[in-house]
Protein backbone atom coordinates (compact mmCIF):
# COMPACT_ATOMS: atom_id res chain seq x y z
CA UNK A 1 0.00 0.00 0.00
CA UNK A 2 2.92 2.50 0.95
CA UNK A 3 5.00 1.71 -2.22
CA UNK A 4 1.53 2.61 -4.38
CA UNK A 5 0.99 5.51 -2.42
CA UNK A 6 4.97 6.68 -3.31
CA UNK A 7 4.45 5.26 -6.82
CA UNK A 8 1.07 7.54 -7.39
CA UNK A 9 2.76 10.50 -6.14
CA UNK A 10 5.45 10.24 -8.35
CA UNK A 11 3.54 9.48 -11.35
CA UNK A 12 1.37 13.01 -10.25
CA UNK A 13 4.33 15.40 -9.98
CA UNK A 14 5.99 13.91 -12.72
CA UNK A 15 2.75 13.87 -15.36
CA UNK A 16 1.48 17.53 -14.06
CA UNK A 17 5.67 18.69 -14.52
CA UNK A 18 6.19 17.31 -18.14
CA UNK A 19 2.61 18.46 -19.14
CA UNK A 20 3.65 21.99 -17.34
CA UNK A 21 6.32 21.96 -19.44
CA UNK A 22 4.44 21.45 -22.97
CA UNK A 23 1.84 24.41 -21.68
CA UNK A 24 5.07 26.89 -20.99
CA UNK A 25 6.54 26.17 -24.21
CA UNK A 26 2.98 26.25 -26.38
CA UNK A 27 1.91 29.55 -23.72
CA UNK A 28 -0.71 28.02 -22.01
CA UNK A 29 -1.30 28.49 -18.35
CA UNK A 30 0.37 26.01 -16.03
CA UNK A 31 -3.34 25.53 -14.21
CA UNK A 32 -4.60 23.95 -17.89
CA UNK A 33 -1.44 21.58 -17.45
CA UNK A 34 -2.24 20.26 -13.92
CA UNK A 35 -6.21 19.72 -14.43
CA UNK A 36 -5.23 18.02 -17.64
CA UNK A 37 -2.83 15.77 -15.87
CA UNK A 38 -5.36 14.85 -13.59
CA UNK A 39 -7.81 14.06 -16.63
CA UNK A 40 -5.80 11.80 -18.46
CA UNK A 41 -3.73 10.37 -15.90
CA UNK A 42 -6.58 9.90 -13.28
CA UNK A 43 -8.69 7.19 -12.00
CA UNK A 44 -11.32 7.83 -15.21
CA UNK A 45 -8.81 8.64 -17.85
CA UNK A 46 -10.72 7.99 -21.51
CA UNK A 47 -7.60 6.03 -21.95
CA UNK A 48 -7.58 2.86 -19.82
CA UNK A 49 -3.91 2.29 -20.39
CA UNK A 50 -3.28 5.74 -18.97
CA UNK A 51 -5.47 5.66 -15.38
CA UNK A 52 -1.78 5.44 -13.45
CA UNK A 53 -3.27 7.14 -10.13
CA UNK A 54 -6.11 5.33 -8.96
CA UNK A 55 -6.64 5.75 -5.82
CA UNK A 56 -9.43 8.41 -4.87
CA UNK A 57 -8.90 8.38 -1.43
CA UNK A 58 -4.94 9.57 -2.00
CA UNK A 59 -6.70 12.33 -4.58
CA UNK A 60 -9.21 13.43 -2.63
CA UNK A 61 -7.00 13.82 0.28
CA UNK A 62 -4.16 15.38 -1.04
CA UNK A 63 -6.34 18.19 -2.23
CA UNK A 64 -7.98 18.56 0.59
CA UNK A 65 -4.71 19.46 2.14
CA UNK A 66 -3.80 21.99 -0.45
CA UNK A 67 -7.05 23.81 0.34
CA UNK A 68 -6.47 23.53 3.84
CA UNK A 69 -3.29 25.24 3.65
CA UNK A 70 -4.66 27.69 1.31
CA UNK A 71 -7.22 28.85 4.20
CA UNK A 72 -4.51 28.83 6.47
CA UNK A 73 -2.79 31.38 5.07
CA UNK A 74 -5.40 33.36 4.20
CA UNK A 75 -6.46 33.20 7.61
CA UNK A 76 -2.99 34.47 8.72
CA UNK A 77 -2.90 37.58 6.59
CA UNK A 78 -6.19 38.68 7.81
CA UNK A 79 -5.38 41.14 10.92
CA UNK A 80 -8.71 41.44 13.24
CA UNK A 81 -9.03 45.25 12.27
CA UNK A 82 -7.70 44.42 8.31
CA UNK A 83 -10.48 42.19 8.59
CA UNK A 84 -13.54 44.84 9.83
CA UNK A 85 -12.39 47.78 7.48
CA UNK A 86 -12.88 45.01 4.76
CA UNK A 87 -16.46 44.34 5.71
CA UNK A 88 -17.02 47.77 6.02
CA UNK A 89 -16.00 48.46 2.61
CA UNK A 90 -16.60 45.60 0.82
CA UNK A 91 -19.74 43.49 2.72
CA UNK A 92 -22.62 45.23 0.84
CA UNK A 93 -21.09 44.46 -2.71
CA UNK A 94 -20.11 41.00 -2.09
CA UNK A 95 -23.94 40.26 -0.15
CA UNK A 96 -25.11 41.44 -3.31
CA UNK A 97 -23.25 39.52 -5.97
CA UNK A 98 -23.43 36.43 -3.82
CA UNK A 99 -27.38 36.39 -3.65
CA UNK A 100 -27.68 37.30 -7.05
CA UNK A 101 -25.34 34.49 -8.72
CA UNK A 102 -27.03 32.31 -6.24
CA UNK A 103 -30.31 32.77 -8.16
CA UNK A 104 -28.74 32.84 -11.49
CA UNK A 105 -27.00 29.26 -10.64
CA UNK A 106 -30.39 28.10 -8.72
CA UNK A 107 -32.60 29.90 -12.11
CA UNK A 108 -30.49 28.43 -14.98
CA UNK A 109 -30.41 24.66 -13.55
CA UNK A 110 -34.45 24.90 -12.23
CA UNK A 111 -34.69 26.72 -16.31
CA UNK A 112 -33.47 23.88 -17.80
CA UNK A 113 -34.40 20.78 -15.22
CA UNK A 114 -38.19 22.06 -16.20
CA UNK A 115 -37.38 21.54 -20.22
CA UNK A 116 -35.96 18.26 -19.40
CA UNK A 117 -36.84 16.77 -16.42
CA UNK A 118 -35.79 13.26 -17.21
CA UNK A 119 -32.68 13.83 -18.50
CA UNK A 120 -32.18 15.89 -15.27
CA UNK A 121 -34.04 14.59 -12.25
CA UNK A 122 -32.89 16.93 -9.60
CA UNK A 123 -34.61 18.13 -7.14
CA UNK A 124 -35.67 21.35 -5.57
CA UNK A 125 -32.40 20.93 -2.57
CA UNK A 126 -29.95 19.52 -5.55
CA UNK A 127 -30.54 22.89 -7.26
CA UNK A 128 -30.21 24.63 -4.00
CA UNK A 129 -26.84 23.84 -3.92
CA UNK A 130 -25.84 24.39 -7.42
CA UNK A 131 -26.93 27.71 -6.90
CA UNK A 132 -24.78 27.76 -3.16
CA UNK A 133 -21.77 26.66 -5.74
CA UNK A 134 -22.66 29.52 -8.28
CA UNK A 135 -22.72 31.95 -5.43
CA UNK A 136 -19.08 32.78 -4.83
CA UNK A 137 -15.89 33.04 -6.67
CA UNK A 138 -12.45 31.40 -6.30
CA UNK A 139 -9.69 32.04 -3.61
CA UNK A 140 -7.55 29.32 -5.29
CA UNK A 141 -7.72 30.58 -8.83
CA UNK A 142 -7.31 34.20 -8.49
CA UNK A 143 -4.56 34.49 -5.66
CA UNK A 144 -3.27 31.83 -8.26
CA UNK A 145 -3.46 34.19 -11.12
CA UNK A 146 -1.92 37.46 -8.72
CA UNK A 147 1.22 34.92 -8.61
CA UNK A 148 3.51 37.79 -6.90
CA UNK A 149 3.47 40.19 -3.71
CA UNK A 150 3.30 42.73 -5.91
CA UNK A 151 0.23 42.27 -7.63
CA UNK A 152 -1.30 40.77 -4.26
CA UNK A 153 -0.81 44.35 -3.06
CA UNK A 154 -1.81 45.76 -6.11
CA UNK A 155 -4.99 47.89 -5.83
CA UNK A 156 -6.82 45.20 -8.12
CA UNK A 157 -5.35 42.90 -5.90
CA UNK A 158 -6.33 43.90 -2.77
CA UNK A 159 -9.92 44.73 -3.50
CA UNK A 160 -10.19 41.33 -5.03
CA UNK A 161 -8.96 39.35 -2.23
CA UNK A 162 -11.06 41.45 -0.11
CA UNK A 163 -14.11 40.36 -1.74
CA UNK A 164 -13.31 36.83 -1.72
CA UNK A 165 -12.42 36.72 1.83
CA UNK A 166 -16.08 37.61 2.80
CA UNK A 167 -17.21 34.74 0.71
CA UNK A 168 -15.11 32.66 2.18
CA UNK A 169 -16.38 33.64 5.60
CA UNK A 170 -19.90 33.30 4.44
CA UNK A 171 -19.10 29.77 3.01
CA UNK A 172 -17.39 28.80 6.23
CA UNK A 173 -20.79 29.26 8.04
CA UNK A 174 -22.44 27.72 5.68
CA UNK A 175 -19.87 24.98 6.18
CA UNK A 176 -20.77 25.08 9.78
CA UNK A 177 -24.40 25.42 9.99
CA UNK A 178 -23.95 21.92 7.64
CA UNK A 179 -21.93 20.12 9.96
CA UNK A 180 -24.29 20.67 12.86
CA UNK A 181 -27.14 20.78 10.68
CA UNK A 182 -26.25 17.56 9.75
CA UNK A 183 -25.40 15.81 13.24
CA UNK A 184 -28.79 16.94 14.81
CA UNK A 185 -30.26 15.45 11.38
CA UNK A 186 -28.62 11.73 12.78
CA UNK A 187 -29.66 12.13 15.92
CA UNK A 188 -25.83 12.00 17.01
CA UNK A 189 -25.85 12.97 20.68
CA UNK A 190 -25.21 16.52 22.12
CA UNK A 191 -25.37 17.46 18.24
CA UNK A 192 -27.36 20.67 19.24
CA UNK A 193 -24.41 21.85 21.21
CA UNK A 194 -22.04 21.21 18.26
CA UNK A 195 -22.20 25.02 16.95
CA UNK A 196 -21.97 26.87 20.13
CA UNK A 197 -18.99 24.52 20.94
CA UNK A 198 -17.42 25.48 17.52
CA UNK A 199 -17.65 29.42 18.37
CA UNK A 200 -16.02 28.38 21.92
CA UNK A 201 -12.95 26.91 20.33
CA UNK A 202 -12.82 30.25 17.80
CA UNK A 203 -13.13 32.41 21.15
CA UNK A 204 -10.31 29.62 22.96
CA UNK A 205 -7.99 29.75 19.89
CA UNK A 206 -7.51 33.15 19.99
CA UNK A 207 -6.62 33.02 23.62
CA UNK A 208 -4.41 29.78 23.93
CA UNK A 209 -2.48 31.78 20.71
CA UNK A 210 -1.96 34.82 22.81
CA UNK A 211 -0.76 33.49 25.99
CA UNK A 212 0.85 29.84 24.62
CA UNK A 213 1.65 29.42 21.09
CA UNK A 214 3.03 33.02 20.93
CA UNK A 215 5.88 32.41 23.84
CA UNK A 216 6.58 29.30 22.11
CA UNK A 217 6.77 30.42 18.95
CA UNK A 218 9.00 33.60 20.54
CA UNK A 219 11.68 30.98 21.91
CA UNK A 220 11.28 29.44 18.98
CA UNK A 221 11.93 32.15 16.02
CA UNK A 222 16.11 31.36 15.86
CA UNK A 223 15.36 27.98 14.47
CA UNK A 224 13.50 28.10 11.71
CA UNK A 225 12.62 24.26 11.17
CA UNK A 226 10.98 24.11 14.51
CA UNK A 227 9.01 27.27 14.03
CA UNK A 228 7.92 25.97 10.73
CA UNK A 229 6.72 22.46 12.42
CA UNK A 230 5.23 23.90 15.14
CA UNK A 231 2.93 26.84 12.62
CA UNK A 232 1.84 23.43 10.41
CA UNK A 233 0.88 21.32 13.77
CA UNK A 234 -1.13 24.22 15.08
CA UNK A 235 -2.76 24.58 11.62
CA UNK A 236 -3.32 20.44 11.42
CA UNK A 237 -4.88 20.62 15.11
CA UNK A 238 -7.32 22.73 14.59
CA UNK A 239 -8.25 21.27 11.38
CA UNK A 240 -8.49 18.00 12.70
CA UNK A 241 -10.13 19.46 15.76
CA UNK A 242 -12.92 20.99 13.52
CA UNK A 243 -13.44 17.60 11.31
CA UNK A 244 -14.44 15.61 14.56
CA UNK A 245 -16.50 18.04 15.60
CA UNK A 246 -18.46 17.74 12.18
CA UNK A 247 -17.03 20.36 10.62
CA UNK A 248 -14.53 20.75 8.27
CA UNK A 249 -10.87 20.91 7.74
CA UNK A 250 -11.04 23.89 5.87
CA UNK A 251 -12.78 25.89 8.52
CA UNK A 252 -10.28 24.85 11.72
CA UNK A 253 -7.53 25.41 9.13
CA UNK A 254 -8.71 29.13 8.29
CA UNK A 255 -9.49 30.08 12.30
CA UNK A 256 -6.00 28.25 12.90
CA UNK A 257 -4.63 31.41 10.79
CA UNK A 258 -6.88 33.96 11.84
CA UNK A 259 -5.54 33.46 15.24
CA UNK A 260 -1.89 33.53 13.81
CA UNK A 261 -2.87 36.39 12.18
CA UNK A 262 -1.83 38.91 15.19
CA UNK A 263 1.19 37.33 15.69
CA UNK A 264 4.85 39.35 14.90
CA UNK A 265 5.63 36.16 13.77
CA UNK A 266 3.31 35.78 10.76
CA UNK A 267 4.94 37.01 7.83
CA UNK A 268 7.52 35.31 8.66
CA UNK A 269 5.63 32.09 8.82
CA UNK A 270 3.19 32.82 5.67
CA UNK A 271 7.11 32.99 3.61
CA UNK A 272 7.80 29.51 4.98
CA UNK A 273 4.75 28.20 4.49
CA UNK A 274 3.69 29.37 1.21
CA UNK A 275 6.10 26.85 -0.70
CA UNK A 276 4.18 23.52 0.75
CA UNK A 277 0.85 25.42 -0.20
CA UNK A 278 2.00 25.50 -3.81
CA UNK A 279 3.32 22.40 -4.09
CA UNK A 280 0.10 20.86 -2.52
CA UNK A 281 -1.96 23.40 -5.01
CA UNK A 282 -0.34 21.49 -7.54
CA UNK A 283 -1.67 18.40 -6.43
CA UNK A 284 -5.49 20.20 -5.77
CA UNK A 285 -5.92 20.78 -9.69
CA UNK A 286 -4.52 17.21 -10.78
CA UNK A 287 -7.57 16.24 -8.39
CA UNK A 288 -9.62 18.19 -9.57
CA UNK A 289 -9.12 17.23 -13.29
CA UNK A 290 -8.94 13.37 -11.49
CA UNK A 291 -12.39 13.29 -10.09
CA UNK A 292 -14.16 13.55 -13.40
CA UNK A 293 -15.83 10.76 -14.72
CA UNK A 294 -16.46 10.82 -18.53
CA UNK A 295 -18.18 7.30 -18.69
CA UNK A 296 -20.93 7.88 -16.60
CA UNK A 297 -23.94 7.48 -18.21
CA UNK A 298 -25.42 10.99 -18.20
CA UNK A 299 -22.08 12.57 -18.88
CA UNK A 300 -23.37 14.30 -21.98
CA UNK A 301 -26.23 15.95 -20.66
CA UNK A 302 -23.91 17.20 -17.29
CA UNK A 303 -21.40 18.15 -19.37
CA UNK A 304 -23.54 20.84 -21.95
CA UNK A 305 -25.40 21.90 -18.86
CA UNK A 306 -22.09 22.63 -16.56
CA UNK A 307 -21.04 24.30 -19.96
CA UNK A 308 -24.07 26.54 -19.83
CA UNK A 309 -23.27 27.34 -16.67
CA UNK A 310 -20.07 28.27 -17.30
CA UNK A 311 -20.63 30.53 -20.04
CA UNK A 312 -23.63 31.97 -18.02
CA UNK A 313 -21.41 33.34 -15.17
CA UNK A 314 -18.66 34.04 -17.45
CA UNK A 315 -20.19 36.77 -19.14
CA UNK A 316 -22.95 37.68 -16.20
CA UNK A 317 -19.79 38.12 -12.67
CA UNK A 318 -17.44 40.40 -14.38
CA UNK A 319 -21.01 42.45 -15.51
CA UNK A 320 -22.53 42.55 -12.16
CA UNK A 321 -19.17 43.23 -10.31
CA UNK A 322 -18.25 45.83 -12.75
CA UNK A 323 -21.55 47.83 -12.31
CA UNK A 324 -21.70 47.04 -8.24
CA UNK A 325 -18.12 48.38 -7.47
CA UNK A 326 -18.72 51.46 -10.09
CA UNK A 327 -22.20 52.06 -7.61
CA UNK A 328 -19.88 51.64 -4.91
CA UNK A 329 -17.27 54.26 -5.40
CA UNK A 330 -14.42 52.23 -7.78
CA UNK A 331 -12.86 53.60 -10.75
CA UNK A 332 -14.49 52.16 -13.95
CA UNK A 333 -10.93 50.10 -15.22
CA UNK A 334 -10.32 48.61 -11.56
CA UNK A 335 -13.77 47.47 -11.50
CA UNK A 336 -13.86 46.04 -14.75
CA UNK A 337 -10.71 44.22 -14.13
CA UNK A 338 -11.37 42.59 -10.64
CA UNK A 339 -14.83 41.74 -12.13
CA UNK A 340 -12.81 39.69 -15.12
CA UNK A 341 -10.62 38.62 -12.10
CA UNK A 342 -13.92 37.16 -10.01
CA UNK A 343 -15.59 35.68 -12.78
CA UNK A 344 -15.57 32.21 -12.24
CA UNK A 345 -16.89 29.74 -9.66
CA UNK A 346 -15.29 28.51 -6.21
CA UNK A 347 -13.57 25.67 -5.28
CA UNK A 348 -15.51 26.15 -2.15
CA UNK A 349 -18.67 25.06 -3.86
CA UNK A 350 -16.98 21.95 -4.51
CA UNK A 351 -16.23 21.39 -0.84
CA UNK A 352 -20.17 22.34 -0.04
CA UNK A 353 -20.89 19.71 -2.25
CA UNK A 354 -18.69 16.93 -1.03
CA UNK A 355 -20.03 17.77 2.45
CA UNK A 356 -23.43 17.48 0.88
CA UNK A 357 -22.84 14.18 -1.11
CA UNK A 358 -21.57 12.80 2.17
CA UNK A 359 -24.93 13.89 4.34
CA UNK A 360 -27.05 12.39 1.31
CA UNK A 361 -28.14 15.89 0.59
CA UNK A 362 -27.02 15.22 -3.21
CA UNK A 363 -27.27 12.92 -5.49
CA UNK A 364 -23.74 12.22 -7.69
CA UNK A 365 -25.29 13.94 -10.88
CA UNK A 366 -25.53 17.41 -8.96
CA UNK A 367 -22.07 16.68 -7.51
CA UNK A 368 -20.61 16.27 -11.03
CA UNK A 369 -22.54 18.81 -12.10
CA UNK A 370 -20.80 21.25 -9.69
CA UNK A 371 -17.49 19.57 -10.40
CA UNK A 372 -17.23 20.24 -13.98
CA UNK A 373 -19.09 23.56 -14.00
CA UNK A 374 -16.35 24.72 -11.85
CA UNK A 375 -13.68 23.40 -13.86
CA UNK A 376 -14.99 25.01 -16.87
CA UNK A 377 -15.11 28.09 -15.39
CA UNK A 378 -11.62 27.90 -13.98
CA UNK A 379 -11.09 27.00 -17.61
CA UNK A 380 -13.05 30.34 -19.15
CA UNK A 381 -11.20 32.77 -16.76
CA UNK A 382 -7.92 31.77 -16.57
CA UNK A 383 -7.46 32.26 -20.31
CA UNK A 384 -9.33 35.88 -20.00
CA UNK A 385 -6.97 36.77 -17.22
CA UNK A 386 -3.89 36.31 -18.82
CA UNK A 387 -4.91 37.47 -22.43
CA UNK A 388 -6.62 40.50 -20.95
CA UNK A 389 -4.15 41.62 -18.60
CA UNK A 390 -0.21 41.73 -18.04
CA UNK A 391 0.76 38.80 -15.44
CA UNK A 392 4.12 36.15 -15.56
CA UNK A 393 0.99 33.88 -16.16
CA UNK A 394 0.62 35.39 -19.97
CA UNK A 395 0.35 33.27 -22.73
CA UNK A 396 2.31 36.10 -24.78
CA UNK A 397 5.80 37.71 -24.42
CA UNK A 398 3.60 41.39 -24.13
CA UNK A 399 1.83 40.00 -21.34
CA UNK A 400 5.09 39.34 -19.27
CA UNK A 401 5.34 42.37 -17.41
CA UNK A 402 4.73 41.70 -14.04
Amino acid sequence: MTEQLILELAVVIVTAAALAVVAHFSRQPLIVAYIAAGLVFGPHSPVPALRLVTQSEFIRGTGELGLVLLLFLLGMVLHPGRLLQIFRQESLVTLCTSSVFFLVGFGVTEGVARLAPESFPLTLLEKVFIGCATAFSSTLLVVKLLPTRRLHESEVGTLAIGILIIEDLIVIVVLLVMGAAGAIGTGEVGAHWRLPLGIVILVASFFVEQHGLRRLMRHAQGYPELLFVISLGWCLLLAEGAEHLGFSREVGAFVAGLALARSPLSLYIWEKVSPLRDFFIVLLFFSLGALVNLESNDVVGVVLLAALLALVLALAKPYLFRLTLQISGARPALASEAGWRLGQMSEFGLVIAFLALDQGLIGRMAFELILIAMLLSFLVSTYVVVLKYPSPLGVTEAMHQA
